[in-house]
Order: C-alpha cells, then structure tokens, then sequence
C-alpha cells in the first residue's frame, strides 16, 4: 500500500568547507554524480539527493550508500521577508492637531522622512500652519530632516509637502490636469500660504505658485523679500517651509 510523503524536512548537501553546494549535483535532473560507497558514481535524484532513485511515485527518498558529513538539516523553507519601509500610520505631526499626515520620499530609492527626528518646534509650528489651512485634511511630507544637508534641512527646521488631501501639489503649474484640478489647488496653496504669512515662527515659505524668506530674527528690521522666480521654479513640485530657530 503507497503511503504518502509527510516529512517536509530538507536533505541540503554542503562541500567540506560548508560554503557550497556539492560539486556535481543538479537539481532537477538526474545527471549529477558523486563517488560513494565503493569509490563509485552514485546519482544525485530529480529532488537533488544522493543516491535517491525513481520519480515522484516515491513515498520518500531513497538513500544509498554510506551519507558523509558535512550536512545540514533545514526545516520547512520559509519565504524571504519582504523588504521596504514600514509605513507610518497617518497622523498630526504634532499632537492634538488637526490635519493628519503620510510621511513617503517620492524619490526612488530615498528614505522615507521620519517625522521624530525633527524637533519639536519644528514638528508644532508645521501642523499650526497646516491646521489654520481650512480646507486642508491631510497632507504629504515627503522631506524633513536630511542628514549633511548644510540648509535648514540638516537642522531639522525644514519640511517639504507634496500632496495636500490626496492631490500633487505640482497639480498647480501642471498642464497635464484639468482646469478644475489646478485651480483646487491653487485655492489650497493661497490658504496654507496665508497661514504660513500669519505665523511669526515661519522663516521661509515657498511653492509652485509664490514665496517669501523672512529674517531669521525675528525683531530684525529688515522686510525680508519675496521668493526669485527660480526659486519658485525649483519647487514646483512641493511646499517648502522652514521654521525659525
């Protein structure tokens, strides 16, 4: 009477150094060969094992001749981990805010942003201008601190926002969307810019649209000066806002 095969344990033959496969064996096929017992060539089986013969009929595999270390015994092979960033659930930058946030690096092959490597200030005066932005609801921040950055990046003062409930914030300036797209957000840059223009903790504000640089005293004289338009240009795709010391 056939029985069936329940041993899931796995028979790997490793060389004397323990690095490698044994030289001749050919999974898959029975054309691979290594001397055994009585100095002669002993088959490696469809499966790959010494000395096993026929085919998948088998209830097991069959060994012949004398099995010598070095091997190993594996149990059930596991798939590999997958591999990437865990995501951070959506939520305020600060707590008791408002507006919650993702935080995803649309770069290949960049880091996700960690929100708690920002300090605190940092972290509280961005969710106090999202917050004050009302159409807002959510957001992307896909940059904040950047190790060896030698701008406010690398002091944890800067973060930058791609999306703004859902959206691109490129939709601005992008010829590729609808009219009704744009002006959306258009509309939702103006408001999170006034609330950037309200708050006196907010040293540089810009985006696809519009920008300005404060001084970084904040009782400095000076009026500070509106954005260039390469400025602007270089954040088409994003809203930078850096906060001050």
């Amino acid at each position: 009477m056939e029985t069936e095969n329940t041993d899931k344990r796995i028979w790997t033959w490793v060389s004397e150094d323990c690095k490698s496969a044994a030289a001749g064996m050919s999974l898959g096929s029975a054309s691979g060969t290594k001397i055994g017992a009585g100095h002669k060539p002993q088959p490696y089986g469809w499966h790959g094992y010494y000395g096993e013969t026929g085919g998948g009929s088998s209830p097991g595999p069959v060994y012949r001749g004398k099995v010598t270390p070095p091997y190993e015994m594996r149990g059930p092979v596991t798939p590999p981990a997958q591999t990437g960033q865990a995501q951070r659930p959506r939520a305020p930058l600060s707590e008791g805010g408002r507006v919650v946030a993702s935080t995803k690096n649309d770069v290949p092959g960049k880091k996700n942003p960690n929100p708690e490597a920002l300090p605190p200030k940092t972290r509280e005066q961005v969710q106090n201008v999202l917050d004050k932005s009302p159409s807002a609801h959510d957001f992307n921040m896909n940059s904040g601190y950047r190790s060896g950055d030698k701008g406010p990046h690398g002091e944890g003062r800067a973060v930058d926002i791609n999306q703004v409930n859902g959206q691109k914030v490129s939709d601005a300036v992008s010829p590729e969307v609808t009219a009704d797209q744009r002006e959306a957000m258009r509309a939702r840059l103006e408001e999170i810019r006034t609330a950037a223009e309200a708050n006196k903790e907010v040293e540089a504000y810009i985006d696809p649209l519009d920008g300005y640089f404060q001084p970084a005293d904040p009782n400095s004289k000076s009026p500070g000066r509106k954005a260039k338009s390469e400025e602007i240009y270089d954040h088409r795709h994003h809203i930078h806002i850096t906060i001050r010391k």
